[in-house]
C-alpha cells in the first residue's frame, strides 16, 4: 500500500510539472504573439471608394483613406488625396485598388472613335491673356458681317463648344508661342487690345466628327465668315445657346444608309442653304 501510495504522489507530480510547463508555454507564446501584434505598424494610403471610368476626373467622393501594414506598403501608393483630385483617370480604377501615380493624368485621354477626324481650319487667334495651346479645349466663334459694309454691326455665333486642339501653327508655318499676359494691364475695349495685339492668322488642327468638319467647311468656304478660337478654362462649361446658321446647315446634311446601298463606304451630301 505504501509502495502504490509513493507511485500515486510521484504520478501526480509529474502530472503538475507537464501542465505546468504547457502553461508556461502557452503564456510565454501569447506574450510573443501579444508583443508582435503590438509592434506591427500600419501606412495610411489612398484608396478607390467607387469605380472610375477611363478620362474621368476624379473628386473627393472617389477616394478614401486605407491602411495597408508598413510591410507592405509599395513606394507607388499615394498617401495624399490633393495629388488626385481635380486629375483624370487614365486607366479605369475600380473600388478597392490602390491610388498610384501611373493611372492619373493631368489632362484627359484623347479617344477618336469612327467618326472622328482630323482637320485643319483656317482661323485668326487673339492672344487676350494667353494663347490656346495644342492638347487644350476651345470654342469657335464665326462672325457674320453685315448685309451692306458699313451698315450695322453684323453678328457673332457660337459654332463649336469643347473643341480638341490637336496642332496650332501660325498661317505661315512657325510655331504659336503661348504668352501669358495675364498679369499685364488690360485694354478698356477690344478694339484697343487688337491694335495692341493684333489677331494671329492660324491654322488649327482640330478633332471634329463628320457632321463638324463639312459645317466647318462651309464656314471656310465664305470668304466673308471669320472664325476665332476661344480659349478654355478648367471651369468652362457648355451652353445652350445656338448658332441659327450652324443649325440650319445640320438641317441640310442628310446620311445614306449604308447598308441598303452596293457600297460600304458611307455617303454625306450637304445641302447648302444661304442664311438671311
Amino acid at each position: 500500500m505504501k509502495g502504490a501510495f509513493k507511485l500515486d504522489k510521484r504520478n501526480k507530480r509529474i502530472t503538475l510539472a507537464v501542465v505546468g510547463a504547457l502553461v508556461s508555454t502557452w503564456l510565454i507564446y501569447s506574450g510573443v504573439t501579444s508583443a508582435k501584434e503590438e509592434e506591427t505598424t500600419y501606412v495610411n494610403v489612398i484608396e478607390i471608394a467607387k469605380d472610375v471610368a477611363q478620362n474621368e476626373q476624379l473628386t473627393p467622393d472617389h477616394l478614401k483613406e486605407a491602411q495597408v501594414p508598413e510591410d507592405q506598403y509599395q513606394n507607388w501608393m499615394l498617401k495624399d488625396k490633393t495629388q488626385a483630385i481635380g486629375k483624370y483617370a487614365a486607366f479605369p480604377m475600380y473600388e478597392g485598388d490602390k491610388l498610384r501615380t501611373e493611372k492619373l493624368t493631368e489632362k484627359q485621354t484623347v479617344v477618336f472613335g469612327p467618326q472622328d477626324r482630323m482637320m485643319n481650319v483656317e482661323m485668326e487667334v487673339a492672344d487676350f491673356g494667353g494663347l490656346p495651346e495644342e492638347t487644350e479645349y476651345a470654342d469657335i466663334l464665326a462672325y457674320f458681317p453685315p448685309p451692306e459694309k458699313g451698315m450695322g454691326v453684323g453678328h457673332s455665333e457660337l459654332v463649336l463648344e469643347n473643341v480638341y486642339i490637336q496642332h496650332l501653327i501660325t498661317s505661315d508655318g512657325a510655331e504659336v508661342e503661348k504668352k501669358n499676359t495675364l498679369s499685364e494691364p488690360i485694354a478698356e475695349t477690344e478694339e484697343a487690345i487688337e491694335e495692341e495685339v493684333p489677331p494671329i492668322p492660324a491654322i488649327v488642327t482640330l478633332k471634329v466628327t463628320v457632321e463638324q468638319s463639312l459645317i466647318l467647311n462651309t464656314y471656310q468656304q465664305n470668304p466673308d465668315v471669320e472664325l476665332r478660337l476661344i480659349g478654355r478654362t478648367q471651369k468652362s462649361e457648355n451652353t445652350n445657346v445656338m448658332s441659327i446658321v450652324s443649325e440650319t446647315l445640320k438641317q441640310g446634311i442628310k446620311y445614306t444608309n449604308p447598308a441598303k446601298q452596293e457600297t460600304t463606304q458611307e455617303q454625306v451630301e450637304v445641302k447648302v442653304t444661304e442664311s438671311n
